[in-house]
C-alpha cells in the first residue's frame, strides 16, 4: 500500500494539483482511497492504468505523457531510502 500511496501523491501533484497533507480535498482523499485497494502491481504501469480510470471516472483528463514524465521512482540517490531498507 506504501506504493499506491506514494504513487498516488506524486501523480496527483504532478498532473492535477497541490497536496495539502494535513486537510485534503475530497478529491484526493477519493483518489487515495481507491489506489490504496490495489495489489501491490508488477510495474510502474499497472499505478498509471489505475491513476488514469479514477481520473476517468472522474472527468479528469490525464493523458499517457503526463504521468510517463513522473519522477516516481528515487534515480540512483540511494540517502532517500536507507530507511525504508530496515
Amino acid at each position: 500500500q506504501a506504493m499506491s500511496n506514494y504513487f498516488c501523491y506524486t501523480a496527483f501533484k504532478s498532473c492535477i494539483g497541490e497536496v495539502d497533507e494535513e486537510n485534503p480535498s475530497e478529491l484526493y482523499t477519493l483518489f487515495q482511497s481507491q489506489m490504496g485497494e490495489l495489489p501491490l502491481q508488477e510495474s510502474v504501469q499497472g499505478y498509471i492504468d489505475a491513476f488514469k480510470n479514477i481520473a476517468q471516472s472522474q472527468n479528469i483528463e490525464i493523458t499517457d505523457e503526463q504521468l510517463a514524465n513522473l519522477d516516481f521512482l528515487p534515480q540512483d540517490d540511494l540517502s532517500q531510502t536507507d530507511g525504508l531498507v530496515e
